[in-house]
């Protein structure tokens, strides 16, 4: 083999990701997709993989090309991309030069349900199951601890996002989600159930379908106490409505395709 063609071979574009049967990183080689153990010393990019999950705070602002262009505070947006940009900046300003809360005030300007936990999302990222949009994460990586991104633009509209908690390392965050879990399951399936339900009621969702993934995950459950529960628990809370004759399941592999429609 020539010299020629061994740095051709070894600058390509490596991404780093996680193993979750071995549990720890692995390098993808995009170029002939092989993958390796060990972290190659050339390469063109090395795109890194965060292998710790975060904790932020946003706040949303969307328009009329968002994905879903209407939110708790208003049934239809119609305002558009270059007026939520403006909205955004001006919301950005007032954080890093009135000194106003970012809490306070996402709770009363964002468009996404997490307002009332004033943006909070909970942790995502790493090998935690719980991802954002592309964009969202890329962003919050970026960011130090306690820093306010520049506006970030996603299919859900305009977004100012605060990385509010230290960067936990694998073994802690482990630990934390321990604890998390242990308070998640703290609610009995039927209190669950009854949550649930009162969402969709308040949403004006009944006689709609909707997927257990989106329940658990999806943009519009973002902000409440049910959003990223374990799927073990969300099934018994539906299951639990299904009796009461609530709610009706349809059978599918996993959450994405197990759909349930609300009476």
């Amino acid at each position: 083999m020539s010299t020629e063609e061994v740095v051709s071979l070894s600058a390509d574009t490596y991404e780093e990701r996680w193993s979750n049967s071995n549990n720890k990183v692995y390098y993808l080689n995009l170029s002939n997709n092989q993958s390796q153990w060990e972290k190659p010393t050339e390469y063109k990019e090395l795109i890194l993989l965060k292998v710790y999950p975060v904790r932020a705070s946003h706040l949303l602002v969307k328009h009329n090309q968002s994905r879903r262009p209407s939110s708790w505070k208003q049934a239809e947006i119609t305002r558009t991309k270059e007026e939520a940009l403006e909205i955004i900046s001006a919301f950005r300003k007032k954080i890093t030069e009135e000194n106003v809360d970012f809490a306070s005030l996402a709770s009363v300007e964002s468009d996404c349900s997490s307002a009332k936990n004033g943006g909070d999302l909970g942790y995502f990222g790493g090998p935690s199951k719980v991802k954002m949009q592309e964009e969202f994460d890329r962003a919050t990586f970026a960011l130090e601890v306690g820093q306010l991104s520049e506006p970030v633009e996603s299919a859900s509209g305009i977004h100012l996002i605060l990385s509010e908690l230290v960067k936990l390392g694998l073994a802690e965050y482990e630990d934390n989600r321990d604890k998390e879990i242990i308070f998640i399951y703290w609610k009995k399936p039927n209190e669950w159930a009854d949550l649930i339900y009162k969402w969709v009621f308040d949403n004006g969702l009944v006689n709609t379908i909707c997927t257990v993934f989106e329940l658990i995950h999806g943009e519009n459950t973002e902000g409440e106490e049910f959003h990223n529960l374990d799927e073990r628990i969300m099934k018994k809370a539906l299951n639990i409505l299904n009796k009461n004759g609530k709610a009706q399941i349809f059978s599918g592999s996993n959450p994405e395709e197990l759909g349930v429609k609300f009476y």
